[in-house]
């Protein structure tokens, strides 16, 4: 109750503010705005895809994000990776929509500072409050779309990156952060986070090289237990490219 009472005035000191984008195809984007994110030059974003929501934002932005959601159908929640800018609203949109959260790792949900949140995280986004969590399947289906679960650690050992194979879209969050950034977390890997942006960027490369017989590719994808599929394709043209000389 303490945290809540502080959350709400500092939410309004924040001036927290959310914005519906229909984007096509059934999505949503939710744009999420503050004092905080304004002085660090961006925003935060989270999409509702058909029935399910991907992220949940920071908690200073929470009244007007359930406002804004309030007579929606959502079904399921799934988080990009566990960090309080994009699971701060997890706990209430759960309990509003009485829908279940995946992520991916739920054992590391509160590492990475999360239990402890340093003095700017704080400021910037504010706290998580408990839920129940469960662990996200290789498939996520609902509201008949079905969305691939692609692991892209690097930024968080819970971030993942959800492609529907029948739009081609890819959605993730601080998969990449911003044009020129450098800067990285204590426990970020930069080698994980270029091994995660190939590995999803494949999915993308597949979809405009082979733009026909995804469903047979699919089954003998499954047949072969993945040894064999055109992923593999453009996984090895990558792997064994030749060096450029001078």
């Amino acid at each position: 109750v303490r945290h809540d009472w502080r959350r709400r005035v500092w939410g309004r000191i924040q001036r927290g503010r959310v914005q519906l984008e229909d984007v096509g195809n059934d999505v949503t984007r939710i744009r999420m705005v503050s004092l905080g994110t304004w002085s660090l030059g961006f925003e935060v974003s989270a999409y509702l895809v058909g029935d399910v929501l991907i992220d949940t934002g920071f908690s200073y932005v929470r009244e007007p994000l359930l406002a804004a959601l309030e007579g929606r159908e959502i079904n399921l929640v799934c988080c990009s990776h566990s960090h309080e800018d994009h699971t701060g609203n997890c706990a209430a949109i759960a309990a509003a929509h009485d829908c279940p959260v995946y992520i991916r790792h739920v054992d590391a949900f509160w590492e990475e500072g999360l239990r402890r949140l340093a003095p700017y995280r704080q400021i910037w986004w504010g706290r998580v409050e408990a839920f129940d969590a469960l662990e996200m399947p290789e498939v996520v289906e609902s509201g008949g779309r079905s969305f691939e679960v692609i692991p892209a650690p690097g930024h968080a050992r819970t971030q993942v990156a959800l492609y529907e194979a029948a739009t081609g879209d890819v959605f993730t969050g601080d998969l990449v952060i911003s044009p020129g950034a450098a800067a990285l977390l204590t426990w970020s890997n930069p080698w994980q986070e270029v091994e995660s942006l190939r590995r999803v960027a494949a999915r993308d490369v597949v979809t405009r090289v082979f733009p026909r017989g995804a469903f047979k590719d699919r089954f003998f994808e499954w047949l072969t237990s993945r040894e064999f599929s055109r992923l593999n394709f453009v996984r090895a043209a990558v792997r064994h490219a030749p060096e450029k000389t001078s």
